[in-house]
């Protein structure tokens, strides 16, 4: 799982949430270096975690871009701006969920847990 935030102390602690939880959580700092470590560990990475507003390539065109390459991964936004920063509306539809910031570790995990659920009949 790649988890996408420029804040430090909630990149780490997704990532320390989601390893106790039993995931492999791999941090990334901004959209550039995600789309970086996707390209490189493409194969082992089920799930992005992004954040919505970042410098250099924002959570929407990160979406954008990972869309691009593989149509079919599963991405969670996280925002704390909701609707308001710009591409959140068109990045939201092909997310699977979005989570509002401040969250809860269980609301995380519960997320988490229910977009890589296999569906009914899988």
């Amino acid at each position: 799982m790649l988890v996408v935030d420029d804040e430090r102390n909630l990149r780490e602690l997704a990532c320390c949430a989601l390893e106790r939880a039993g995931f492999t959580a791999i941090p990334a700092a901004i959209g550039i270096e995600a789309l970086a470590l996707w390209r490189e560990r493409r194969g082992s990475i089920g799930l992005v975690l992004a954040d919505v507003a970042m410098p250099n390539l924002a959570g929407p065109a990160l979406v954008a871009e990972l869309r691009a390459l593989e149509p079919g991964l599963p991405i969670v936004l996280m925002s704390a701006l909701g609707d308001a920063h710009p591409g959140f509306e068109q990045a939201a539809s092909v997310a699977a969920a979005v989570i509002e910031k401040p969250f809860r570790v269980a609301e995380l995990l519960d997320v988490v847990r229910t977009v890589l659920r296999p569906a009914p009949g899988d």
